[in-house]
């Protein structure tokens, strides 16, 4: 087992080793070409290595990759940096780039990770033009600024420019690369492995391509629609195609548009920023056109397998219910039920020998005896009643589920069908049935109505401490709170809360966070050991305990159990004062009455618990006794201190 533990691990380290070599080359190309175009055009029209980044930062986006997005990071901007200084950049533009990748890497993540989960939310239409309208535009406009306050820009003019190329970038890109980095979404390439998938995709390229060059390499014709039509024929063939074409066909323009090639040429600009205005328009338009065309697209393709699948299912299911008909059919064509006549005073005239079967008793120990002495006494009276409804002729048949004693002394769980049998002037004459055994069937539906009570239960419980929730713990108190009020008894109740559990959470992290809330609360339900009372996780770090019956100083000896338990556990938490986990507490006691509400308890108790809490926590306070006969509270409390 070592070994394979370790071999694996050689796989995990060898897989990461590859995907980083990957990862460091798309960002040395992206930068590189990006850097390519700018010195024809002084600033580049796309500029794409930031979105590799934050492609790859949202698909490590689980909070136990936490390492893995910082080594992302950081190999993302040394990439950037070696090649920028490669290329003989200045130090003030390399030190400018690098700004301007982190903020829109960081700022386009923040943004993101709320509500993508990097690989399948960019399939949906909506979420793909807020991703480019609101959170990749957010973030350009955030370095665009940052950068035009830290470095400034010669020309000022330029700063939409540059940062419509980073829209560009990040909008391109990142779909892309999140397609290629996992099994699923919408973008996700050679979704068929077939030859005839790679062979479309071959095709689509170089339909794309000529189209592309068609349009760019000439300066007579206004022919920038031409590159739709063969991406637009692609869509039908599913996002995995396009999801190629687009960044070809983009890439191709640039490189034409950088040239001073292109349709562009036809209007005459002299200002060559206005000409990288327009083709960032254009680029803009192929884009939010084609990717949530794409989308839809893949949507209604899986929709119809899906439907494709569904109805398949169900066809299955059909046959197989036609099936199962038929044989139940021959089953019952050729079962034991017990046919039985009975008089309209409940004696049996007629058994089948299949009763025999079915409950032990001889046909002929059942001939002439009352049925009703063979019925659980739960039962009987609905069994009487049918019989007399049948028998005044108020009914034709009906039908019954009851319990009928064996001959070894269970109960057998029988359902019978009874129908009238009149005489020829119509007046009833006798009852007809037909009882089967329906034990099993029975036995389920109660197995089942007991696994919905478990739910009901389950329901009531925090997953988190596995006491109960603030649910149940609301429930109880309002059926407490009356239940004592009619007997006139004393309710009792503790507010439990973690000392400086914020620090504990920020030192140690939210998972040992939790494994601490779970560790107190089965503290807390040690030291409360009546079955009547309930432990309850009153919300994020409080507790509480309602003690039903109890007075004051029965709540303070089982809060003083309840700190010895948490201080035996000796959870170590160096932003306490004692160095070790600890809890504050709140005391209450009432008598209520029928003119306050049970949250008045709650209210004496949450005092009490910020009391202690006042006095330096890791202590117990107790609120004097609400005494509600008259209706009045004593204020201030003179809160006790204890402890």
């Amino acid at each position: 087992m070592p070994h394979r533990r370790f071999k694996t691990s050689q796989v995990e380290l060898s897989r990461l080793i590859q995907n980083g070599i990957a990862f460091a080359l798309s960002v040395a190309i992206a930068t590189w070409i990006g850097l390519t175009l700018e010195r024809s055009t002084g600033i580049a029209l796309i500029w794409p290595p930031t979105g590799i980044i934050l492609a790859m930062l949202l698909a490590a986006r689980a909070p136990r990759h936490g390492w893995k997005r910082a080594g992302i990071l950081a190999l993302g901007l040394s990439t950037n940096f070696a090649v920028l200084v490669a290329l003989g950049r200045s130090e003030i533009t390399v030190a400018r780039d690098l700004t301007a990748c982190f903020i829109e890497a960081m700022v386009a993540f923040a943004l993101l990770r709320g509500d993508l989960d990097g690989r399948s939310n960019l399939a949906r239409p909506k979420r793909f033009l807020l991703f480019a309208a609101l959170d990749v535009a957010t973030a350009c406009l955030a370095s665009a600024l940052c950068i035009a306050v830290l470095f400034g820009f010669s020309r000022l003019e330029l700063l939409p420019v540059w940062w419509a190329s980073h829209v560009l970038g990040l909008i391109v890109t990142t779909p892309l690369v999140l397609a290629l980095a996992g099994r699923q979404g919408a973008f996700r390439a050679f979704e068929d492995r077939r030859a005839g998938a790679v062979l479309l995709l071959g095709l689509t390229a170089v339909a794309v391509g000529a189209m592309v060059a068609a349009t760019f390499t000439q300066n007579d014709l206004p022919l920038l629609f031409l590159p739709f039509v063969p991406l637009v024929v692609a869509l039908w063939f599913g996002p995995s195609t396009v999801a190629w074409a687009l960044p070809l066909s983009i890439l191709m323009a640039v490189l034409c548009g950088a040239a001073s090639n292109g349709p562009l040429k036809l209007a005459a600009i002299e200002n060559s920023t206005f000409r990288l205005v327009g083709m960032q328009i254009y680029l803009a338009t192929l884009i939010t056109t084609l990717l949530p065309l794409s989308s839809a697209i893949a949507r209604l393709h899986r929709s119809k397998q899906v439907f494709g699948r569904r109805t398949s299912a169900v066809r299955e299911v059909a046959a197989s219910i036609r099936e199962s008909e038929q044989l139940y059919r021959v089953l019952a064509d050729n079962s034991s039920d017990i046919i039985s006549r009975f008089s309209l005073d409940g004696n049996r005239l007629y058994v089948s020998p299949s009763v025999v079967d079915i409950l032990g008793w001889p046909a002929e120990e059942m001939l002439g005896a009352d049925y009703r002495r063979y019925i659980h006494p739960d039962d009987a009276e609905a069994l009487r009643a049918m019989g007399a409804r049948l028998g005044a002729g108020a009914t034709e048949r009906a039908t019954q589920i009851y319990r009928n004693l064996r001959r070894d002394g269970t109960w057998a769980w029988l359902e019978a069908r009874v129908i009238l049998v009149r005489n020829a002037d119509g007046s009833p004459r006798e009852l007809i049935g037909n009882t089967r055994d329906v034990s099993h069937q029975k036995e389920t539906e109660l197995a089942l109505a007991a696994a919905a009570a478990d739910l009901t239960e389950l329901a009531a419980t925090d997953a988190l401490t596995g006491v109960a929730n603030r649910r149940r713990f609301d429930e109880m108190l309002d059926r407490e709170w009356r239940r004592a009020m009619r007997s006139h008894a004393q309710l009792s109740m503790l507010l439990i809360d973690v000392d400086h559990f914020k620090l504990f959470n920020d030192q140690y992290g939210h998972l040992m966070g939790d494994t601490c809330l779970h560790a107190i609360a089965t503290a807390i339900a040690s030291s409360v050991r009546r079955p009547g009372d309930l432990v309850a996780r009153y919300g994020g770090e409080e507790f509480a305990v309602i003690l039903p019956d109890t007075d004051g100083s029965g709540a303070m000896e089982i809060a003083a159990r309840v700190r010895e338990g948490i201080a035996a556990l000796a959870m170590p938490h160096i932003g306490n004062r004692s160095g070790h986990v600890t809890v504050s507490i709140g005391s209450a006691e009432a008598v209520p009455n029928r003119s306050t509400a049970s949250s008045v308890l709650v209210e004496a108790a949450d005092a009490a618990l910020y009391e202690a809490k006042r006095l330096g926590r890791d202590r117990t306070e107790r609120a004097p006794m609400i005494d509600m006969a008259e209706n009045i509270m004593v204020l201030p409390w003179a809160i006790r201190r204890e402890g």
